[in-house]
């Protein structure tokens, strides 16, 4: 079940694993599974359930749907209800699924392809398609704010947590600041 291509994604370890999905509640888990394989098996990305079919499979409410709903969001998946039927548009959550590309940033064709981008002098590196590329889902996967304070609508710096995997970042590696918290991380180091 888990390691079933969908469409766009492919539910694996990088789900299972993804921050956001091990902060939702196993309900939450388990309606979140069960949208990306009906939204698989009839391949569309908004799609409708009845009230009833949700509580024969996977025995939730009507209230509860609304709560697991609200912890959905941070995947952008929108519900709405009408008349006991659920609309789910999962269109948000593929496009960003797809973009992050599975939470590897890039994958570069081969290793010599990954040796250049390290040889770089940091400077020249932050200068490169590639980076420009990875600052941009970066922003994207923050929501465009600070990590640290939330702060939005300012000037934002993509700070490496490491330099081990330059060339080749991990969503981990990552995190998105504003100028006044990046300065004070580096003032901690």
């Amino acid at each position: 079940m888990f390691t079933k291509t969908l469409g766009f994604i492919k539910i694996s370890k990088n789900l299972l694993y993804n921050t956001n999905f091990l902060k939702l509640s196993n309900s939450a888990k388990i309606l979140l599974i069960y949208l990306i394989n009906f939204s698989n098996s009839t391949r569309n990305t908004f799609f409708f359930i009845k009230n009833t079919d949700l509580k024969n499979y996977l025995n939730l409410s009507r209230i509860s749907i609304w709560r697991l709903s609200k912890e959905l969001q941070i995947f952008h998946i929108k519900i709405y209800s009408k008349n006991y039927i659920y609309y789910f548009d999962l269109t948000n959550f593929y496009n960003i699924w797809n973009e992050m590309n599975c939470l590897n940033f890039y994958n570069p064709k081969n290793i010599k392809e990954i040796q250049n981008l390290k040889n770089l002098v940091y400077s020249e590196y932050l200068q490169t398609k590639h980076w420009q590329q990875v600052r941009r889902k970066q922003l994207k996967i923050s929501d465009y704010k600070c990590q640290l304070c939330s702060k939005e609508n300012t000037k934002l710096h993509i700070h490496h947590k490491t330099y081990e995997n330059i060339g080749n970042e991990k969503s981990k590696d990552l995190i998105t600041l504003c100028e006044i918290c990046h300065k004070k991380v580096h003032n901690l180091l």
